[in-house]
């Protein structure tokens, strides 16, 4: 991890599903990259950090790469994110 300065406001893009990673979870392992504590101990969300420049296009959808997160951490709520699947075709 790289520690970076952001606005405090700032929410990176997610895809809308929400996960409970499990204690036999492959990423059950893991921490939360913002805060350090257990992945499995809150929901989880994936943050967007980009995608293979070859994929780009005008439109449509491309495989990108993401990160686990807890949903808090991201600072998006249940709601947010239920708002965010309703606007995906």
């Amino acid at each position: 991890m790289i520690p970076v300065r952001v606005k405090a406001d700032i929410r990176p893009p997610v895809t809308p599903e929400i996960y409970n990673i499990t204690e036999n979870h492959p990423l059950a392992r893991l921490t939360c990259p913002a805060c350090d504590y257990a992945l499995t101990s809150k929901p989880v969300v994936l943050a967007i950090i980009g995608f293979d420049p070859a994929s780009r296009k005008p439109s449509g959808w491309a495989t990108g790469a993401s990160i686990a997160v807890h949903m808090e951490c991201a600072g998006y709520t249940k709601a947010e994110l239920a708002a965010l699947a309703e606007e995906q075709p």
